[in-house]
């Protein structure tokens, strides 16, 4: 079932151009992965181990 009037699910059958409704998660999703009507509120940085700073310990000589 449809969301969405009547009215605007046949206006888009009138209309020349292809034309798809979209809301909700769909809608909310879209506009996230296209930056259209948000803003990035804070960025993290990701970070990796540094390997070579867990290296094993060297035996004691002397």
């Amino acid at each position: 079932m449809s969301t969405f009037t009547k009215d605007a699910r046949e206006t888009t059958d009138k209309v020349s151009h292809r034309v798809e409704l979209v809301a909700g998660a769909r809608l909310a999703a879209l506009m996230l992965r296209h930056g259209v009507g948000v803003q990035a509120e804070a960025t993290v940085t990701p970070h990796r181990l540094d390997q070579d700073s867990f290296q094993a310990p060297r035996p004691l000589t002397g």
